[in-house]
């Protein structure tokens, strides 16, 4: 017998795991000069920037800020209503096994409770969780077998292998700095209290090896106005962003997901003769586009022959079969009673949502938490500028088709935007738009053979019949290749359709003649 496997080197890429980490960042606010102390903090928020993601042998870095934004009651003779911007860096190493700086990372990351003290009405201690969930893949070139050559005395197991080809990256740096006026019914800007930014309605095309990637900018700001009474007034804006990626061979048959990392964002007052009816906004982001193709392939799982005794030595390769990289939308609607929101102009709500508990099930994810929700507002009797926090908790099952109970994914919520009408005295109508961004791994063991050859062991005797009962875990593969016989006699020995079997059941196995050799595979 004269035998060579076809061997086949295919791109794929490595799931290397995941890790999670809490940073906790830590520092001091400190007031400017031309600001008044502080008598009371109505409200703060921290928002995160990450500058960079650096992949190092066996580590992670990230690199970024927290941008706090404070609301506060002045101490001072009006008890005024002022607004202050704060940066804190940070900068975390996350040990990670098998990284090298030419790995793929993708990071997830929440915000937690901000906890702080004023001292001495100039300064803020600052305490805040962060926490970071990172996934890693290493894209390689492994050697499987696809086939044997005259292998008429050789039993051959196949299988179809869907996989995941190498995963590529490629990114944009979207800049925006633009000058908004404000509505005519606007009063001109005294001082900017509060500021939010998200980015929503997220699409792209495709085109001679770029990403076009699009998306909105929803600006909103709360700020007192430059008039006698100095009123608190709301201005809402959107802006377009747009980045363009540069990659080869990119088309529409491949999987392509975009994440959007926020590096700054900038809000000031634009004045002109004396008064700011205008805004300045400055936005810096990264777009990063993860580009991969599945691919089926047909391998040589396994294979023996009954005339000869074969020494085989394989490696185990532990590659990505499936990514599933999944965005599903969310509404939350609920009323709510509200006495303190009596008589009162709602200025603006944002929030943070917690997942409390998470289910994985074949097809879906049922998911429980509650969304905290800040609504920032003013009384018609004194026109000062309140906070009150509303807890909503909820019950959510979000679909995906491939996904299974044993994976264990990657879930983010990111509240889109939060609408609310009064309903009734005391009653508000709250509706909340989510984003839930799904990505779990599926992997798959695929066997290379580095080297096989037929041994020189002689061949045992086998009887010339054997009754067998089959038991649990059998398969006739296994059955065949243990008693040296093959899955077609065996089938056809006992008037079997197919190569289904099912424990307790009874197999006549007859002896196959058996030519003893010596020949050399690999």
């Amino acid at each position: 017998m004269s035998a060579e496997t076809i061997n086949e080197t295919v791109k794929v890429c490595k799931y290397l795991g995941a890790e999670r980490k809490v940073k906790t960042v830590e520092g001091d606010v400190v007031l400017p000069d031309i600001k008044p102390d502080i008598l009371s903090v109505v409200r703060m928020k921290g928002r995160v920037c990450i500058n960079s993601v650096k992949a190092e042998d066996n580590k992670v870095n990230i690199d970024g800020t927290i941008s706090f934004n404070v609301v506060y009651i002045a101490d001072d003779e009006m008890n005024s209503q002022r607004g202050v911007n704060y940066e804190l860096n940070f900068n975390e190493a996350i040990n990670f096994s098998g990284v090298t700086p030419n790995s793929i990372i993708r990071l997830k990351y929440d915000v937690g409770n901000i906890e702080y003290k004023v001292m001495n009405g100039r300064k803020i201690d600052i305490k805040v969780p962060v926490v970071f969930h990172v996934k890693a893949f290493n894209n390689c070139d492994i050697s499987i077998v696809r086939g044997i050559t005259d292998d008429d005395d050789m039993e051959v197991q196949k299988i179809n292998c869907n996989v995941c080809s190498e995963v590529t990256m490629g990114n944009a740096q979207i800049e925006l700095k633009e000058n908004v006026q404000l509505n005519d019914n606007n009063s001109p800007i005294g001082e900017i209290l509060d500021c939010d930014l998200s980015i929503v309605n997220k699409e792209y095309k495709i085109s001679y090896n770029k990403i076009l990637a699009k998306a909105d900018a929803i600006v909103k700001i709360v700020y007192t106005a430059d008039n006698e009474n100095q009123d608190v007034e709301f201005f809402e804006t959107s802006l377009p962003l747009m980045g363009i990626i540069d990659m080869d061979g990119v088309n529409d048959t491949q999987k392509i997901k975009l994440d959007y990392m926020l590096k700054s964002f900038w809000v000031k007052p634009v004045y002109q003769d004396l008064q700011a009816n205008c805004i300045s906004i400055e936005i810096l982001a990264d777009v990063n586009a993860f580009v991969y193709e599945k691919n089926d392939i047909e391998l040589i799982t396994d294979f023996y022959t009954p005339n000869a005794t074969l020494n085989v030595k394989t490696e185990n390769n532990l590659v990505l079969k499936n990514m599933i990289d999944e965005e599903a939308n969310i509404q939350i609607s609920q009323t709510l009673v509200v006495p303190e929101l009596s008589n009162t102009k709602i200025l603006n709500m944002s929030g943070d949502v917690n997942i409390n508990e998470r289910n994985v099930l074949n097809g879906k994810i049922a998911i429980t938490g509650n969304i905290n929700v800040y609504v920032l507002f003013s009384k018609a009797s004194n026109h000062l500028i309140e906070s009150k926090k509303l807890e909503l908790p909820f019950q959510q099952v979000i679909k995906i088709d491939d996904i299974t109970q044993n994976m264990e994914p990657l879930l983010h919520l990111e509240i889109e935007n939060i609408d609310y009408s009064l309903a009734g005295e005391n009653q508000l109508q709250v509706t909340i738009n989510l984003t839930a961004s799904i990505l779990a791994d599926e992997e798959d063991n695929i066997n290379s053979i580095s080297k096989l050859e037929i041994s020189n062991d002689s061949i045992p005797s086998m009887p010339s019949m054997i009754i067998y009962y089959v038991k649990p875990g059998d398969t006739l593969w296994n059955i065949a290749k243990r008693f040296r016989n093959k899955v077609s006699h065996i089938m056809e020995f006992n008037e079997l359709k197919d190569d289904t079997i099912y424990p307790g059941q009874r197999l006549l196995i007859p002896k196959l003649s058996v030519t003893s050799t010596n020949t050399s595979i690999m």
